[in-house]
């Protein structure tokens, strides 16, 4: 099996294996340290929304693996346009074709995209990840999804690490509960539907705890559905959906059924401040070992004692994004 010169949109980009010769790349880092093996390359970070973790994990790899690290802040950039055979006379200064197609596939080696979705707009326009595949598709080198409006591959092979360091045995013995949680703001669904995905395939029982109405996207569902069968429940309980579970990832995401309706989204929000994991709700869990991506609201999706206790994994969680970015590079570009 080979990595090399291939783009990363998703995980369901990767077969099993193939995740698992990244997980065993990571851990071997880990054990051995990075080592230089790219030596002249140059990588290219696109960051067209702010990240502190992903952006940090993918300088910090590519510089242990001896490449240059390129990282842009790319939001005020002039908008690109993504359509073939558009007439540029209105505010669009340069096609994605000539950015990514005609200059930097020429100049770097690979090129990461971050890119979140606009919560103001209706999901069938949100939920395109257009930016992201036309990069890939202008491309002529290796384009790495950093998060986007869909999926957020690489903090999905952290939170895979993250569990396989800790749970041992058969997969389906081991509950994940996959929890929204109280935020006032509305959030992408990328990290969620990743990890649901993910878990799902590496054969973890999974269940999928949101108050009614925070559906998420209904063909990422299916999939998940077909991966996960009987190992996947659905719970709109929050206290029904975290009782027992080995491990509890709370994150919160945007109404599926009032996306782009911000007014709406909130007054439906409003009505689910109580959903936090707190130490009561711990309790009741077994043990209910704490994961969220970061950045999380304290005392608003979880109380301190949850985050800062003996069974929080958040701080691991987000420390393995160094090592899965190292082996995501490693195996796509030595």
């Amino acid at each position: 099996m080979s990595l090399r010169e291939r783009s990363i949109l998703s995980l369901q980009d990767l077969t099993l294996d193939e995740t698992e010769q990244l997980l065993t790349r990571a851990a071997g880092f880990r054990e051995d340290g990075i080592a230089p093996t790219l030596a002249g390359r140059r990588v290219c970070g696109l960051f067209f929304n702010p990240s502190l973790r992903t952006r940090t994990s993918l300088e910090i790899a590519a510089r242990s693996l001896g490449a240059q690290s390129l990282c842009y802040d790319v939001g005020g950039m002039w908008p690109l346009e993504l359509e073939d055979g558009a007439v540029m006379d209105g505010d669009k200064i340069e096609h994605v074709r000539d950015a990514i197609g005609k200059f930097l596939s020429g100049v770097v080696d690979l090129i990461g995209v971050r890119s979140f979705p606009d919560l103001g707009r209706p999901y069938a326009e949100a939920g395109a990840d257009a930016l992201v595949q036309a990069v890939e598709e202008a491309a002529e080198v290796p384009v790495l999804n950093l998060e986007s409006t869909l999926f957020h591959p690489m903090q999905g092979l952290a939170d895979l690490f993250t569990l396989r360091n800790h749970l041992e045995g058969d997969p389906s013995d081991h509950t994940i509960a996959l929890t929204w949680a109280y935020h006032p703001k509305p959030l992408p669904m990328a990290v969620t539907n990743t990890a649901l995905l993910a878990f799902c395939r590496a054969g973890y029982r999974v269940r999928l705890v949101h108050p009614s109405g925070f559906d998420l996207d209904p063909d990422v569902m299916a999939c998940a559905q077909e991966l996960g069968g009987d190992r996947l429940s659905r719970h709109t309980d929050m206290d029904e959906g975290l009782r027992g579970a080995r491990v509890i990832y709370a994150k919160s995401w945007a109404s599926h059924a009032s996306y782009g309706n911000l007014e709406e989204d909130a007054r439906q929000r409003a009505l689910h401040k109580d959903w936090i994991v707190n130490e009561e709700r711990q309790a009741a869990a077994d043990p209910g070992a704490f994961m969220h991506c970061l950045p999380v609201r304290r005392n608003v999706v979880v109380s301190d004692s949850v985050l800062d206790g003996p069974h929080s994994w958040v701080a691991e969680q987000a420390r393995s994004r160094v090592l899965v970015q190292a082996a995501v590079l490693h195996e796509v570009l030595a």
